[in-house]
């Protein structure tokens, strides 16, 4: 695998072009591994616009599962709203809205929600978040509805890492670190046997441990 430019002046989707690399590599050599509908859904996934897919990465690498639409701003993503609806028709990612008030919550900010006058009201202009939070759930206080996107098909990205680099520790920011050479992988030729070859009942993989053949994934 040849190194991507993560300069994002040069490259701005430099982490789409890994997770792009990631899917395709795993699906075309792990093919007998996974089963029909994660194949689908790899295809699917590859079928969206770029700017969906971008998107997706960008939520996957994130901390958490719940994000606020009107926070989401990437500069190389102008049309971030045409990328949401698709990953949500796609399935994606699921939207959400006034249904779940302990995120209309504790997605917003305490200056949000003292702009709101819900504070005042409720005496808690001065109290801490945990306070605030407990607070408006126990008075039964209801919040405008904020767009709220989930997302969707982590357990599925998550094997196809562990498929790449061999096990579950490892995730895209590995690709960064070895093109800034702030990390070095083994050179493995991959060709000789993959890493995983069938999957068995209970445990998701079975495992073909050869540290001869097997290393960090990074591929040819």
């Amino acid at each position: 695998m040849q190194p991507f430019s993560t300069d994002p002046n040069i490259n701005p989707f430099y982490y789409l072009d890994y997770l792009d690399y990631l899917l395709a590599f795993v699906a075309a050599r792990y093919t007998p591994v996974l089963k029909a509908p994660e194949r689908r859904r790899i295809k699917a996934f590859q079928a969206l616009p770029k700017s969906a897919r971008a998107l997706y990465t960008r939520l996957l690498q994130r901390k958490g599962d719940y994000f606020r639409v009107d926070k989401l701003t990437y500069r190389e993503i102008p049309d971030l709203q045409d990328a949401v609806e698709a990953l949500i028709k796609a399935g994606f990612l699921n939207a959400l809205g006034g249904e779940r008030q302990d995120l209309c919550r504790s997605l917003r900010t305490i200056k949000e929600l003292k702009h709101l006058g819900v504070l005042t009201a409720l005496g808690l202009a001065n109290a801490s978040r945990a306070l605030i939070e407990q607070g408006i759930k126990e008075t039964g206080q209801v919040l405008p509805e904020l767009a709220i996107v989930c997302v969707q098909e982590q357990t599925l990205m998550a094997l196809c890492q562990h498929l790449f680099f061999g096990n579950e520790h490892q995730d895209l920011s590995e690709f960064v670190l070895r093109d800034l050479g702030l990390q070095q992988f083994e050179t493995v030729d991959l060709s000789v046997r993959p890493a995983f070859t069938e999957r068995a009942a209970p445990r998701p993989l079975t495992i073909n441990w050869d540290p001869a053949a097997v290393g960090p994934g990074l591929g040819p």
